[in-house]
């Protein structure tokens, strides 16, 4: 009884034993996500824990002063680099592909406005070509008005100067809206000009159709003077006859078939003077 009193006496004098702190070796870092809604972190390895020997752990005496004791762990951190993203092809092959379509939209806008020209000259040849087509039927089937022959009618001193002017169309359609304007003038020397026909007659519209001949009469307004017509035979004062014949042919153009002749005291009619006999 006495050993058993002094054993639990011995056991309460002795001091208290301090638990001996583990030492923790990580191998690996913990890896943490950037999810802050989780709030987790996902380790790639379990950190496995390595207690030092009995002999080699000290006690430490527990302040009285409450503070906690430093830890003494150690921790293995092993810096992992970022593995390199594997090579992806696809935005080259995008840009090769995408030079290509541009190379090729380039060819056909060339090609393009290539054929454009070609168009353009193609259509310009086949304009021109139908004008000149045009412009030869018209000529072939237009009318065509002129005077084919003066008559002598009157000529004597004291009297007016008239002739019969015979007109002829000699195209293919009618000639319409046909005027006939005429006058004389007397000249001591030859015309190098030739004055619009004075409006003597007053011209009248007419329908001239193909094939057919018309007769006009031309006179003068004022009666030939004895000394004129003496002159006149003499040569020595000219007697001209101006004419002017205006039409529109079947195509809406216009045309103007001009006439001058001058007197002959040896045939005793007109005949046609150098100048001023044209026909469009």
């Amino acid at each position: 009884m006495t050993l058993l009193i002094l054993f639990f006496s011995a056991l309460q004098a002795s001091p208290p034993v301090q638990p001996i702190n583990p030492v923790i070796q990580n191998s690996e870092k913990p890896a943490v996500t950037n999810n802050a809604k989780e709030g987790e972190r996902t380790k790639t390895s379990l950190p496995v824990a390595v207690n030092r020997p009995a002999s080699t752990q000290q006690a430490q005496p527990q302040t009285q002063t409450g503070e906690t004791p430093s830890d003494n762990r150690v921790y293995k951190i092993e810096v992992v680099a970022q593995p390199k993203p594997p090579y992806d092809p696809l935005p080259l092959v995008s840009i090769i592909i995408n030079g290509v379509i541009a190379f090729a939209a380039f060819g056909t806008l060339c090609v393009l406005w290539k054929q454009t020209k070609a168009t353009e000259v193609a259509a310009g040849a086949a304009r021109d070509s139908a004008e000149h087509q045009r412009q030869a039927m018209v000529i072939e089937q237009r009318a065509w008005i002129g005077p084919k022959v003066i008559i002598m009618k009157t000529f004597q001193a004291g009297q007016n100067v008239e002739v019969l002017l015979a007109i002829t169309n000699s195209g293919k359609t009618p000639a319409l809206n046909a005027e006939v304007l005429t006058g004389f003038t007397k000249s001591a020397t030859p015309l190098t000009e030739i004055p619009e026909p004075l409006p003597d007659n007053p011209p009248t519209p007419a329908v001239y159709f193909p094939d057919q001949q018309y007769g006009v009469p031309a006179y003068s307004t004022a009666p030939l003077s004895q000394a004129d017509f003496d002159a006149i035979k003499a040569n020595t004062l000219l007697l001209y006859l101006v004419a002017h014949i205006r039409y529109t042919d079947i195509f809406r153009e216009s045309h103007n078939t001009k006439l001058c002749a001058v007197y002959d005291p040896v045939r005793n009619g007109f005949s046609a003077h150098g100048l001023g006999n044209t026909a469009d």
